[in-house]
């Protein structure tokens, strides 16, 4: 009976989710770590897999692939990572570099949870064009 109920709560819980993300245009990137992203003409989101301490996909915009890496420590500058930690009234854009041969775009939000920041890595060996629409405010939303 209590298995029954355990397993009717996460299908609840999931299903929420599902509808805070539909409510908003949004589509899910991680439902552990409940990240979406504004929905746009052309945006797809595949191989989502999840690890031990991190999510990962694969965007595609219009044919351009951009890996997405959704956890709490991103192969980012430590200087710009910190930042993430004022990042408490949504997703905030902390920064663009360039390092490890990728042009990357790391997003946080700090929602004074115990495991600290989330953060969101959007990378590829070159964005190219698709660097301001990545960079656009408002562009990850809690799905919550």
């Amino acid at each position: 009976m209590a298995a029954d109920v355990s397993k009717i709560s996460v299908i609840v819980a999931s299903l929420l989710l599902l509808v805070a993300c539909s409510e908003q245009d949004s589509v899910q990137l991680s439902k552990r770590y409940r990240v979406c992203i504004v929905d746009s003409p052309g945006l797809v989101y595949a191989n989502h897999k999840e690890w031990i301490d991190y999510d990962e996909g694969v965007l595609t915009f219009n044919k351009k692939s951009v890996n997405v890496e959704i956890g709490g420590h991103p192969r980012f500058s430590h200087k710009l990572k910190r930042t993430g930690n004022d990042a408490v009234s949504g997703f905030r854009l902390l920064g663009v570099e360039r390092s490890d041969n990728r042009d990357k775009v790391l997003w946080g939000h700090n929602r004074g949870d115990r495991q600290g920041p989330v953060f969101v890595m959007l990378s590829s060996p070159q964005l190219g064009d698709l660097k301001k629409m990545l960079t656009q405010e408002k562009l990850l939303v809690d799905c919550d």
